[in-house]
């Protein structure tokens, strides 16, 4: 297996992986709207999610599951092939979703641990029943719950 082989494919998987990612951000686009309707009266968060990762895990699994295999199963290995320049852009684009997305995640991650820092620095501890879960009241002017924390996790709440 040549590294020719191997970097034709990977610029495949992440033309495949940005072509994925494209439709079915368009398909929820166009159905995002009927969904808004159909759950107005309903509270949950869980639908929005799925909508939310919803290209993302159809771009991955779609990648491993079926590109992938069948690549290295029935593709040549001979370097017979070039990549042309819509897959390099493709596969450019690609790595642009994937980079926004981690630095948004970052961005994400960061902001939430220095609100959850400055809550804590003001916050009175409370205890809850039926739980060991380290709970807080802090002080501000309107009603909020949150839980901060993945591995450490603390509930905040206004009371």
């Amino acid at each position: 297996m040549s590294a020719q082989y191997l970097l034709r494919g990977a610029v495949i998987a992440l033309a495949w992986l940005a072509v994925v990612n494209l439709a079915a951000t368009g398909a929820i686009v166009i159905a995002a709207p009927r969904a808004a309707r159909a759950r107005r009266s309903r509270t949950s968060a869980t639908p929005w999610l799925v909508l939310r990762l919803l290209p993302s895990a159809a771009s991955l699994v779609f990648v491993g599951a079926l590109f992938a295999p069948s690549y290295f199963w029935y593709e040549p290995r001979d370097p017979g092939e070039v990549v042309d320049a819509t897959l390099a852009a493709l596969a450019v684009a690609s790595i642009a979703i994937v980079a926004t997305g981690a630095a948004r995640g970052i961005l994400s991650w960061r902001r939430a641990r220095r609100w959850s820092r400055a809550w804590i620095r003001s916050a009175r501890p409370i205890a809850l029943a039926g739980t060991s879960i380290a709970a807080y009241e802090i002080p501000i002017d309107r009603p909020m719950m949150a839980l901060a924390g993945v591995i450490r996790p603390r509930t905040t709440s206004v009371i």
